[in-house]
Parts: structure tokens; sequence; C-alpha cells
């Protein structure tokens, strides 16, 4: 029984990994900690149920999970973790007293669900009934998306205070303000959405 439980912890790491980014062999094996011939056996399996592929480049195999791996139960947990780690701090309203509220609701109903978004929390500073977890996944990426054009909006509203000579001091702070805010919270949130995160504001440097 331990042994098959371990077995799947092993593969939801597996999986979870490769939803966060695209890796060949070795940096997989880096990534997930375990031993080189537990892993090749991992990936094997995970193959042949059809939860990820690999497509080669050069003398490498780049490994990538397919549609069915977000709807494994440790990933869904994973997610779920973050997801409502989103939504706390987002809101921040009784921020710590709705941390503490979902915490204990998390574990009494899924404790590795609690760990994702504790864990998520702690580098800051849904459960989704009747919805799969990819929903989940799409619904922190608009966000995101919302965020981001937000940011675009305040920059031109700058330039163009700027053009016409006018102060732009206090929305340089707002915008300044919110720039720090969105980084903390989806650097917390971690990969995937930390690496979009990062690449949407190199744009909006440019």
């Amino acid at each position: 029984m331990y042994q098959k439980e371990a077995y799947t912890r092993n593969s939801d790491r597996i999986l979870i990994a490769l939803i966060e980014r695209r890796m060949d062999f070795s940096s997989l094996l880096d990534s997930v900690k375990l031993s080189a011939p537990a892993l090749s056996n991992h990936l094997k399996d995970l193959i042949e149920k059809k939860l990820i592929s690999f497509e080669v480049k050069g003398k490498r195999k780049i490994y990538y999970p397919l549609e069915n791996a977000y709807r494994q139960p440790g990933v869904k947990s994973h997610f779920t973790g973050i997801i409502e780690a989103y939504r706390t701090i987002k809101g921040r309203k009784k921020f710590w007293s709705e941390v503490g509220k979902r915490a204990v609701s998390l574990f009494t109903q899924n404790p590795d669900a609690a760990f994702s978004f504790l864990s998520a929390i702690s580098k800051y500073r849904m459960h989704f009934e009747d919805h799969e977890i990819e929903d989940g996944i799409e619904w922190i990426y608009m966000r995101m998306l919302e965020d981001f054009n937000l940011l675009k909006e305040m920059k031109e509203t700058i330039k163009e205070l700027e053009l016409r000579e006018i102060s732009s001091r206090n929305i340089k702070k707002k915008f300044q303000n919110k720039m720090d805010d969105f980084k903390n919270l989806y650097i917390s949130l971690g990969p995937p959405f930390s690496y979009r995160w990062l690449d949407m504001v190199e744009k909006l440097e440019e």
C-alpha cells in the first residue's frame, strides 16, 4: 500500500513538473530528485497511460503533458491549492483570517491541496466545484491578461500626460505599486504562471 502511494505521488510530481515547463530527461531528473532508473520507469508508465508524450530535438527527448494529465487527482489537488491562493491574495480582505479559514477547509477535504495553497501563500510575503481544473488554470491566465492590460493602459496614460507636459507623478506611483503587487502575486504562484507573467512584463518594458 505504501509503495503504491509513493509511486503515485512521484508520478504526480513528474506531471506537475512537466505542466510547469517542458523538460528533457536530465532537467526532469534535477527537478523531481528521483534516481535515473526510477524516473525512466515512471516516464514509460506515464507514456503508456497517455498522460505525457515527447518530441525529439537532436539527441534529446523533450517531455510534455497531455490533456489527461490535468485530470489526475494529485495534479488537481496541486492546482486547487494554487487557485485558492490566488483568490485569497487577490482579495486581501481580512487576509490572514481568510488564509486560516481556507487552509482549515482544504486540510479537511484534501491535504495535498492545502499544502500547495500554503506554499503559494508563504511565498507571497477553489475548490472548483463542478469545473475541470483546466478551467481554473485558464481562469488565472484570464485574470493575468486583465492585470497586464490594466498596466498597459496606465503606461499609455503616463505617456500621454507627459506629451501634454502634465504631471504624471501620482499615476506613476500607482503604476509602480501595481507592478510590484502583480509581480509578488504571480511569482508566488510559481510556474507556469510566474514564467508567463515575466514574459508579459518584459514586453511591457520594451
